[in-house]
């Protein structure tokens, strides 16, 4: 049994029971995403060079988390 879950506009959370559907590619990528977990390869140090640079590059960014996304954007 799948569950199935639907956030509507007035933020109650919905579960519902599903139709179970078997999809190979979906299988396949959930089983390689599983191995690369196990393998605890997919977990680097990130170069500080490269974070001061990234945050360099977004000084003075202001970014409101909660603002709605504008429909017009892909």
């Amino acid at each position: 049994m799948h569950r199935i879950h639907e956030v509507p506009a007035n933020g109650q959370v919905r579960l519902t029971k599903g139709e179970q559907h078997d999809d190979p590619a979906l299988a396949s990528f959930l089983a390689f995403l599983e191995a690369d977990m196990k393998s605890g390869c997919n977990v680097t140090r990130a170069d500080p060079k490269r974070v001061a640079s990234l945050q360099k590059l977004v000084a003075g960014v202001d970014i409101d988390l909660d603002a709605p996304l504008n429909p017009d954007d892909d």
